[in-house]
């Protein structure tokens, strides 16, 4: 990811609609499972889900980005670690839950980087996985953000089946918001004005970013309820080790 967007997501993450719904998602799937659980964040970037989870589980946050981990420090006191998911990861704790959050798509090798995760984890442990999802959904904003690829629902599940994951739960998400998605991917296309992906992580004005944030969270209804979205913009599944 290019620097200039850690320092973007920084200012932004507490209160952008998207960053805000997909906390309220992931965390509907994390705080059910059991009481007291120890979670890694896999690419943790600036570290606003380590703040957020902090205050009911065991935290801590790995990152290859020592700017994301100085952003991370400004927010979170907790663990945090320096690595590289391309390599085995050095970790002699093991984790009730992994988060790899947006992570794999801007792997090299996602497959590679799904069996390191699996080295922090406890048997029968869970990782939650975010991805962008559609190449048709393609823009600048994957650019700068260095994406490698989009997945559908098939090709996430094809991933880790091949890393050694069983399949507990996955779904498409931001299914509501597809609509704007599309229009907004079209437009900057078609107009090349969201080279910054300006349109993507601006602030839109307290009104509607805060019906974006309520349109978006109402999707934590079905997915903490492990019930499928027939399609979306995003990608959301648990994975469970063998």
């Amino acid at each position: 990811m290019q620097d200039f967007l850690y320092e973007s997501f920084y200012r932004l993450e507490k209160d952008h609609w998207w960053f805000r719904a997909r906390l309220e998602i992931v965390s509907g799937l994390i705080l059910p499972l059991e009481q007291k659980n120890s979670v890694i964040d896999f690419g943790c970037g600036t570290g606003v889900m380590l703040e957020h989870l902090s205050r009911y589980c065991d935290v801590t946050g790995m990152d290859n980005s020592p700017l994301a981990l100085d952003f991370c420090r400004k927010r979170f006191s907790g663990k945090l670690v320096e690595t590289d998911l391309s390599q085995d990861i050095p970790f002699t704790q093991k984790y009730d839950i992994g988060l790899s959050l947006d992570v794999i798509e801007h792997l090299r090798d996602d497959i590679e980087a799904l069996k390191n995760m699996k080295s922090a984890l406890k048997e029968n442990g869970r990782l939650i996985v975010t991805v962008p999802a559609f190449r048709f959904l393609w823009s600048a904003h994957d650019v700068n953000n260095e994406h490698k690829r989009r997945y559908t629902a098939k090709t996430l599940k094809t991933a880790a089946l091949k890393a050694g994951y069983k399949i507990e739960y996955i779904s498409y998400y931001s299914f509501w918001l597809m609509p704007l998605v599309m229009a907004m991917r079209f437009i900057g296309g078609l107009f090349g004005i969201n080279k910054n992906s300006g349109m993507e992580t601006k602030m839109h004005g307290r009104f509607i970013n805060g019906l974006l944030y309520r349109i978006f969270k109402s999707e934590k209804f079905f997915i903490s309820r492990r019930l499928r979205l027939p399609v979306g913009a995003s990608i959301i599944a648990v994975l469970r080790m063998e």
